[in-house]
């Protein structure tokens, strides 16, 4: 009896992912403006800080999810 080969076909799949650290980087310039501006402008010192913090907050969930890395 003469065997048969077979031929296993394997699928490869393929995963876009998009590069998002141009944005992180943006995002992380903005905070850090928002802070020197805390310094220099003293009569929106209150302002500009709990924008800069409410912002960084949002773009560390935004960009690190929770979920996202698994310890």
């Amino acid at each position: 009896m003469i065997e048969k080969t077979e031929k296993v076909f394997e699928r490869t799949q393929y995963v876009f992912t998009t590069d998002y650290t141009n944005v992180l980087i943006a995002d992380i310039s903005i905070v850090i403006s928002l802070l020197l501006l805390t310094l220099f402008w003293k009569e929106q010192r209150t302002l500009m800080l709990v924008g800069a913090l409410l912002y960084g907050g949002f773009t560390a969930l935004w960009h690190f999810p929770p979920g996202l890395m698994s310890y």
